[in-house]
């Protein structure tokens, strides 16, 4: 008897323990109660009221939102000027100009307070020159503006380009240059001839 008592309380033991199931377990899913999906009702007094709608405060007069404008140019100099708070309604194309004038000299100059005449400066917006005194409308359509900045430059700057263009001796030895530097050297002219497209496209 006591064989007896002693298996009936370790079943008893068990019986209490929470049921541990391996993780290779397979159920049949025949043996499952359906799903069903749970569908919300839909509301009993149609039709429903509209969702409200955002009021717009009206801005007080002379407060216009500002920007920030990036005056980026890739020629020399190399210019990226940073102009904050930037009046979007009342901005014109000559205010830009004119905080590019006042921040950039001629290479060649001698004076400190020399700069680069504002009819030599042009504002690229989208690779396209920006007429007018007024920003132009689609310039308008994104926060923050980019607009590239080209400076012309003086004279005598591109009268030494020019006579650059013109010397062969100059495209020979760029062609000896860029044949060493790169893989294959017979990109070089192809490279030549879009240097010096470039260079005549800056000339004009």
């Amino acid at each position: 008897m006591s064989e007896v008592s002693f298996t009936k309380s370790f079943l008893a033991s068990l019986d209490s323990k929470p049921i541990r199931v391996p993780a290779d377990t397979v159920y049949d899913p025949r043996t499952f109660a359906p799903r069903f999906p749970i569908i919300l009702p839909r509301l009993t007094d149609p039709p429903h009221p509209p969702m409200p709608k955002k009021v717009k405060t009206a801005s007080p007069p002379g407060s216009s939102k500002g920007i920030t404008v990036h005056l980026k140019s890739a020629r020399n100099p190399v210019l990226d000027i940073k102009l904050p708070n930037v009046a979007l309604a009342t901005a014109t194309v000559q205010e830009l100009k004119d905080a590019v004038h006042q921040k950039i000299r001629p290479s060649n100059a001698t004076d400190p307070d020399q700069r680069v005449p504002l009819d030599k400066i042009k504002l690229l917006w989208k690779r396209k020159p920006v007429q007018g005194t007024s920003e132009d409308t689609e310039m308008k359509d994104l926060d923050p503006k980019e607009v590239g900045e080209l400076p012309q430059g003086d004279q005598s700057l591109r009268s030494e380009f020019a006579n650059l263009y013109d010397a062969d001796n100059f495209w020979e030895d760029m062609t000896n240059f860029i044949q060493d530097k790169i893989p294959n050297p017979d990109h070089a002219p192809a490279m030549i001839s879009i240097f010096k497209a470039g260079l005549k496209d800056y000339l004009k």
